[in-house]
């Protein structure tokens, strides 16, 4: 997991370097613009992805000392899988797989949308990574505790 979020990082600033002839003048046109551009915007959201996912699995060793009562935990499993379930829809509906399998060249704005709302949007996506981490690490120890 920390190779896979390391190495789209750097891919993504490789291209954005390669893109940019401000910044780094010396890289520019090191890759055709066209497939950095869009090689940039799909490794930004397998950044995104991957970063909520890797969160994810740090979250029930940051959350284990933490004891609440079994009513208090199904409120909170319940809260947290709606917010997981839309996280999920809007990754769907904002057509994110286009971008994640560089179908998608350029990234489209909506300009009518509030900014606190593709806020939101973000942050539900971004938890639904990050639940999809935390139940893959309790599958795991599930399985070894069997």
């Amino acid at each position: 997991m920390n190779t896979l979020l390391l190495a789209s990082i750097a891919l993504t600033a490789v291209c954005g370097m390669a893109m940019s002839s401000h910044a780094v003048p010396f890289m520019y046109g090191l890759l055709p613009i066209a497939f950095a551009r869009q090689f940039h915007l799909g490794m930004s959201f397998w950044s995104f992805i991957l970063m909520g996912y890797h969160l994810g699995l740090h979250l029930p060793a940051m959350t284990a000392k933490i004891k609440p009562s079994k009513a208090v935990k199904t409120v909170l499993n319940v809260i947290f899988f709606c917010i997981a379930g839309t996280g999920l829809c809007l990754f769907l509906k904002n057509g994110i797989l286009g971008y994640i399998f560089f179908r998608t060249p350029f990234a489209m704005f909506d300009y009518d949308k509030a900014g606190i709302i593709v806020f939101l949007e973000n942050v539900a996506v971004l938890f639904f990574f990050a639940f999809a981490g935390a139940n893959t690490v309790r599958l795991i120890k599930a399985a070894g505790a069997k």
